[in-house]
């Protein structure tokens, strides 16, 4: 690719002479990074640029090119001036060793550093950064340079790397306060975020010329082995504005609106940064109860990366569960101050931050985070206790219980697992140690119990995920069916009789089938049985053959033992005989011979069918006893409380005084033996002759006939 080609990309480069002292608040009096040189150094080399020339260059024949070719010059150029105790290494941060001869980052320095004279270690991912720093600050590594990877390339800089480099700002700063090379590539705030957080005024907009840019005379006077051919190899990203903290601009375009300046580079070989403050320790743990109080400590420094004494320092957690916990304190003659603070007990992670105001430029500063864990006490896992309950089919059981965890204030997730229907889940709030749930238990299963009981399990976790649990019984009761036989009926003997009943359980289908009886004693037939589904009406039919009283039992049972029974009364009634066709056994007696005749009642019928028992309760005519003409015999009749009446063949009448004939009235009353009855009046005729006088007339009952 063409320097053309990289012009197209408008982006700029960033060199920065690297930082003075910038001391990490939380150091110890006289600690610095790595070893400390033969002299003090007051700064080191630094080119920092917003570019990819890692990108866009290439190896072949044993030589680099282009932007590849930049960077073997950068490396040249700060080696010659570093003045830190090394070992001839470059630390390459944010990338992977690579063989690639063009379009990567990690080949870039694999072929570039070897040819500057330095041997390259790679450092990827953003533990190994940290992990990096911590062996820089133990003096176990010693680079000479530190490389920080582009972001336009492949194998570079990731976020989550950039974040660590962020959190490591001071320690890059001290390594070159102290005499160390800094070379930086890529834009924006994954590349530059540390450098933000040194010089907390700069920006990083996007804009630059590649084609116009050239070293200023203090980058030809820091840089001599660099030309601006090398400079402008690669595409600009970013140029720079705002506080530069005392660096110069090494480099810059002149395609800003009017021709104006923009600065493009910035360092020199022996750049410095402005006062700077740290805090140790950087993480720290413990376990609340074992230790309730953190203390941090702040070392301060000047530009010229000594101590600052008599300087107030503010220490705030900025979050965490001690979050907005303050306190003050001023510096030592060693620069040093610290702060002490009790957690309130909850655990999480702490950021703690610390800031002073430089005395020599008016500029707060503020120490990259350190972090405190505070880890909760061992936990305990919860004990709980339940009880359970006896309950009918239909109605819902309960559990209650109780939560014992020493572990106070924890929240709580309680598991039932019926043994019907899904696990029940209750998320109790923390302090809340109990709980109560219900289940509706439509039966007891398995048919053919009259009553089961079940184990449900209760199960308790606590916030950590601790756990116990325990068991409770359940018992649920079979309820027997109720039956309703239906209202009373009254009906006559031998008529057919129709039963209809009807029961409920609460169990309704679950219990079925149902098996039933109808009892009917006295009546045919006497029983009934069958099976029916739940919601059926159960009928039978029988008959009574006598009166009177009787009960007929429906009894229905379910599936489970259960037997419910209801009863209805029936009342069976006789009916009466019929006495309307009643006639005597003989109509009209003749010869009139004053004898007595046997009169028998006739047609006097039973709907039963039952024999009547015929009885005479009268006798009555309607002629007097004992009268002219019919001689003067009497009783005329008899045979009262008989089945049987006797009248006399006889009437009155004289050829002077002719009676009409005579009518015995023969009252009389039907019994069927059954209480039923019936009463009435047979009329039997004795005429006055057998010529005109044959037709009787009927004067009415006007005597007794019984009487003499």
């Amino acid at each position: 690719m063409t320097a053309t080609t990289f012009e197209r990309h408008s982006r700029v480069w960033l060199a920065i002479v690297m930082l003075t002292a910038l001391v990490s608040a939380s150091l110890m009096p006289g600690t610095r990074f790595g070893p400390r040189p033969a002299a003090a150094a007051l700064g080191g080399p630094v080119i920092i640029g917003g570019d990819d020339l890692n990108d866009h260059g290439s190896f072949s024949g044993g030589q680099v090119f282009n932007g590849w070719l930049y960077i073997r010059k950068a490396l040249e150029n700060l080696d010659a001036q570093v003045t830190r105790v090394n070992d001839g290494t470059v630390a390459v941060l944010g990338s992977t060793d690579s063989t690639a001869t063009s379009g990567n980052n990690g080949g870039a320095y694999h072929y570039a550093a070897p040819l500057a004279g330095l041997a390259p270690q790679f450092v990827e991912g953003a533990a190994a950064i940290n992990q990096f720093f911590a062996d820089l600050a133990a003096g176990t590594k010693k680079p000479a340079i530190l490389a920080i990877a582009g972001t336009g390339a492949g194998n570079g800089l990731s976020s989550a790397e950039g974040t660590a480099l962020t959190s490591n700002a001071v320690a890059i700063a001290n390594f070159v306060n102290e005499g160390g090379g800094l070379l930086a590539h890529g834009s924006g705030t994954v590349a530059f975020g540390w450098l933000s957080t040194l010089l907390p005024g700069i920006s990083f907009p996007n804009l630059c010329d590649s084609s116009t840019l050239s070293l200023t005379p203090a980058g030809q006077a820091a840089f001599p082995g660099l030309t601006n051919t090398h400079i402008r190899a690669g595409p600009c990203h970013n140029h720079f504005t705002g506080n530069f903290g005392g660096l110069a601009v090494l480099a810059e375009d002149s395609s800003g609106t009017g021709g104006a300046k923009r600065a493009v580079i910035l360092g020199g070989a022996a750049a410095q940064l402005p006062g700077s403050i740290s805090l140790t320790p950087i993480t720290d743990t413990n376990v609340i109860g074992e230790a309730n109080s953190h203390t941090v400590t702040a070392l301060v420094k000047n530009a010229q990366n000594q101590p600052l004494g008599n300087v107030m320092v503010t220490f705030t957690v900025t979050s965490g569960p001690n979050q907005g916990t303050t306190g003050t304190a001023t510096t030592n003659s060693s620069g040093q101050a610290s702060f002490t603070y009790t957690t309130n007990g909850t655990p999480g992670t702490d950021q703690i931050q610390a800031s002073f105001v430089d005395p020599a430029t008016g500029q707060t500063k503020t120490s990259p985070a350190v972090t405190k864990v505070w880890e909760p006490p061992a936990n305990t896992p919860p004990t709980v206790t339940a009880t359970g309950s006896t309950v009918n089919e239909g109605q819902a059981a309960t559990v209650a219980g109780t939560i014992t965890d020493p572990d106070a204030g924890q929240t709580h997730v309680v598991e039932i697992h019926w043994n019907l229907g899904p696990v029940e889940v209750i998320n109790l709030a923390g302090g809340v140690l109990t709980f109560n749930a219900s289940r509706t238990y439509p039966d007891d299963d398995p048919a053919g119990t009259p009553a089961d009981t079940y184990t449900i399990t209760v199960v308790v976790k606590d916030a950590l995920n601790a756990s116990g649990q325990t068991t409770a019984q359940v018992t649920v009761n079979n309820v027997a069916p109720t039956v309703n036989a239906g209202p009373a009926q009254t009906v006559y003997r031998n008529d057919l009789v129709t039963l209809s009943g009807t029961f409920t359980d609460p169990a309704a289908i679950l219990d079925q089938p149902y098996a039933w009886t109808w009892s009917t004693p006295g009546g045919a037939p006497a029983s009934a049985a069958g099976a029916v589904s739940y919601g059926s009406v159960i009928t039978a039919a029988t008959a009574y053959a006598l009166e009177g009283t009787y009960t007929a039992v429906l009894t229905v049972a379910d599936n489970d033992t259960g037997t419910g029974s209801g009863q209805v009364t029936i009342t069976v009634l006789n009916r009466a005989p019929v006495c309307t066709n009643a006639a005597p056994s003989i109509g009209q007696i003749w010869p009139p011979n004053h004898k007595f005749v046997a009169v028998n009642v006739l047609g006097v019928t039973d709907p039963e069918g039952d024999v009547v028992t015929i009885t005479i309760t009268g006798i009555r005519q309607d002629e007097p006893v004992n009268t002219v003409g019919d001689g003067n015999t009497g009783p005329d009749g008899m045979g009262v409380g008989t089945a049987t009446a006797q009248v006399r063949a006889e009437r009155s009448g004289t050829p002077k005084v002719p009676g009409n004939g005579r009518v015995y009235h023969i009252s009389f009353t039907a019994n069927d033996g059954h209480g039923g009855s019936c009463a009435s009046a047979v009329k039997v005729g004795v005429p006055h002759d057998q010529g005109k006088g044959s037709t009787v007339v009927d004067d009415g009952p006007l005597y007794d006939s019984t009487v003499p």
